[in-house]
């Protein structure tokens, strides 16, 4: 005797596929205020595969979560420049003498050099 199946009626709407628990793990976390707008890249061949290696994510989601990124950091940047203009305004543009200290400071901090940061 030929096995039988129940046929449960579809719990998505007429015409639209049923969604997958990945989808709608991503929907329920998705702010649908936000709008997309499709755009095509071209990507060097080793950022893309990098895209596709990280598993559970779109490379769309992972890529606009880098870009996001990217955009906050030169946003900060440009701050940080904004910044420094104003102080150039305020007191002066920094010597030569004064750049050399900070070079030489910033040159220990990176090598770990506790004792030329305290004297700073």
């Amino acid at each position: 005797m030929p096995e039988t199946r129940r046929r449960t009626p579809p719990t998505h709407e007429p015409g639209v596929p049923p969604a997958s628990r990945d989808t709608l793990l991503v929907a329920a976390s998705y702010d649908f205020r936000m709008t997309k707008r499709r755009v095509t890249l071209s990507l060097d061949q080793d950022v893309a595969e990098a895209l596709e290696a990280v598993s559970g994510r779109s490379m769309s989601a992972v890529a606009n979560d880098a870009l996001r990124d990217a955009l906050a950091a030169e946003a900060h940047r440009v701050a940080l420049r904004e910044w420094l203009d104003e102080l150039d305004e305020k007191y002066g543009a920094p010597s030569a003498e004064q750049f050399a200290a900070a070079d030489a400071l910033l040159e220990a901090v990176q090598r770990g050099d506790a004792d030329a940061t305290s004297a700073a």
